[in-house]
């Protein structure tokens, strides 16, 4: 075949018209003799002037593979470069397709090392200045080699780049990305380690905001790797990285804060030595990172920033509420309260108010309707213990036990009657007299007498449905008492017509249940008759409870009837007897754990148990960190 000569684009000679596009594309043996790296294949046919439709040369075709796919024929590469050079031209080293990307471009974002290699090392040989010129070229987005390989997470390309000229200003792309944010936010700590320990620090720009206002110790603060973040604050020579914020006015301290990120914290805190500490430091919503540790309920990070800073505690937030108030509005624990109220100083806060005229216990009240039930009695005993601050007044001249009083908690109390509690709240709790008793009375009328309204049309819908399973169950107990397991006895005599398994304990278990889930269901649907012809709601309410619960224990016996009837007849098949049994568990498993949620809960208010932190874990964990408490 007939070799023809390659010339570049830029070689050719003036006097030639011009080529049009569509002459210079490249042809498919020419696009796959360079995807494949293949030197005599390429070498068969025009290629040199040769370009995709986004200006790709063979170069840029070869390297614009990721590594999964194949790696670079350095020998393709610099059979290319060799030959352009015998043109006395340098176009392929320097050509810009239409993105404005040369291939140094393409084998950093791919991770073709050993092509970097030969495109740094020809581009030395001219002179340094070249050698800076390619480092520096970048795309229509900004974007440099370095950003490249960054990106991709290319930690030897990322140090070879960064090496070949450590004063080369690498500046952000149009995303506002430098190469040192891009290799944070890729994760990779090889690729920062590289940029931290190679390029000059007046250059590393570890102040720049990228993105949404964040900084590179913004990104690295969420590693796991404190090591990282006492790199990049020793190359920090203002020391103000750590108290720089992002668009939502959050530190780094923040962040970490936030993510509970406890190492890199006190990493942070190592480096906070200025007067101006980060822990003062308030976002767009006045939140300091104390604020953000007391919303994640971090306990120890809380302890940490305390013993940093122990006035941090006094600092609000745009609506003047401290520390304090965020524990009793977000806490929902009263053990963790009173914890927190134990470090010094912390519980001189208990008499301070927001801007609404809240106090924390204003707030604890507010929070019982959120609180689990067997925490509700320890919220009256804690507010009583706080007798000096439980009478104070909000800007609505509310007390904390007039708050108490105008929750309803009949829906969740259910072994001990709400009035009962109500009775314990007023005594215990003091009432304000700024607003009128009897307007009070009125309201508190009406109130109930909606709430009782609302919850009698609740059971009034469900009653069609529930009524339809009451007399399903009646039904089929019923037949199941006259069609009993085993039969009757045929046999002429006395015991004609009675049933042949009598004396089986099983047996009389099966007619126990039966009868027993007959009554109920039958008892279930009087109940849902003697409702519907009730005017009264309290009535009404009183009948479907009872006859919502007999329905439901109707079934529990009709379950249990079916359980003894079958083992009664299978008594020589104990392998099918066990498979019925765990079959039926299935059943029992959730009836049980239906039923007795309100029996534990009355058991854990009873007994007093309430679930609350790990206290003496969070304490020794303390300990062993060297954190100074101190507690009353």
């Amino acid at each position: 075949s007939t070799l023809h000569m390659p010339y570049p684009l830029s070689s050719l000679p003036i006097s030639l018209p011009p080529l049009n596009w569509r002459e210079r594309l490249m042809d498919a043996k020419v696009y796959c003799a360079a995807m494949k790296g293949s030197w005599e294949k390429l070498n068969s046919e025009r290629w040199g002037d040769r370009l995709t439709p986004i200006g790709n040369t063979v170069l840029h075709v070869h390297l614009g593979r990721p590594l999964d796919m194949g790696h670079t024929n350095i020998e393709f590469v610099k059979n290319v470069l060799d030959e352009e050079a015998q043109w006395g031209t340098r176009s392929f080293l320097w050509h810009e397709n239409d993105n404005g990307e040369i291939p140094l471009h393409f084998a950093a974002r791919f991770g073709h090392l050993e092509a970097v290699k030969e495109f740094l090392r020809r581009a030395k040989v001219v002179n340094e200045g070249e050698l800076r010129r390619m480092l520096m070229k970048t795309n229509k987005r900004k974007d440099t080699a370095l950003h490249e390989a960054a990106r991709g997470g290319y930690h030897r390309i990322v140090r070879l780049l960064a090496e070949a000229d450590p004063c080369c200003p690498y500046e952000a792309n149009d995303a506002r990305e430098t190469p040192l944010y891009l290799a944070a936010e890729r994760g990779c700590a090889d690729c920062v380690a590289a940029i931290l320990d190679t390029c000059v620090p007046s250059e590393l720009a570890c102040d720049h905001k990228g993105p949404c206002g964040l900084t590179v110790l913004h990104i690295l603060v969420q590693w796991k790797n404190p090591d990282m973040v006492s790199k990049i604050l020793d190359k920090d020579e203002s020391q103000s990285l750590i108290r720089l914020q992002d668009d939502e006015g959050s530190t780094p301290l923040h962040r970490a804060v936030a993510n509970n990120k406890l190492d890199q914290l006190q990493v942070l805190l190592c480096y906070d030595r200025t007067t101006e500490s980060a822990a003062y430091v308030r976002d767009n919503q006045g939140r300091t990172p104390l604020h953000i540790a007391t919303l994640n309920l971090s306990l120890e990070i809380m302890l940490e920033l305390i013993a940093h800073r122990p006035d941090c505690i006094e600092i609000v937030d745009n609506k003047g509420q401290n520390v304090v108030h965020y524990a009793a509005k977000y806490w929902a624990c009263i053990r963790k309260l009173e914890f927190l109220l134990k470090i010094q100083n912390v519980g001189k806060l208990m008499n301070e108010k927001d801007l609404d005229g809240n106090t924390p216990i204003h707030l604890v009240a507010a929070s019982m309707p959120h609180i689990t039930c067997n925490c509700i009695y320890r919220v009256i005993r804690f507010i009583e213990s706080q007798q000096q601050y439980a009478n104070l007044f909000n800007n609505q001249n509310l007390t904390a036990g007039d708050i108490v009083a105008s929750y309803d908690f009949s829906e969740r109390l259910y072994f001990r009657q709400p009035r009962k509690f109500m009775r314990l709240a007023k005594q215990k709790l003091p009432m304000c007299g700024r607003i009128a008793k009897k307007r009070e009375s009125e309201d508190a009328r009406t109130t109930a007498k909606d709430e009782l309204e609302k919850r009698a049309t609740l059971f009034r819908a469900a009653a069609p449905n529930q009524i339809v399973v009451a007399a399903l169950v009646a039904t089929v107990s019923f037949t199941a008492g006259f069609t009993i397991p085993g039969g009757f006895n045929q046999n002429p005599g006395p015991d004609i017509g009675t049933a042949v398994m009598t004396e089986k304990s099983a047996f009389k278990a099966f007619l126990i249940c039966d009868a027993l889930a007959f009554t109920l269901s039958s008892l279930a649907v009087l109940q849902y008759f003697g409702a519907t012809g009730s005017t009264s709601l309290t009535r009404i309410e009183r009948q479907l409870r009872f006859a919502k619960l007999h329905c439901v224990y109707s079934i529990g016996a009709m379950m249990v009837a079916f359980v003894t009837g079958v083992y009664a007849v299978v008594p020589h098949s104990p392998r099918l007897q066990a498979a019925i049994l765990i079959i039926s568990a299935l059943f029992f498993l959730y009836y049980a754990s239906s039923l007795l949620g309100a029996p534990l809960q009355f058991c854990m208010v009873h007994w007093r148990i309430c679930p609350g932190p790990r206290i003496p874990t969070v304490l020794k964990a303390a300990k062993r960190r060297g954190i100074r408490l101190f507690l009353r």
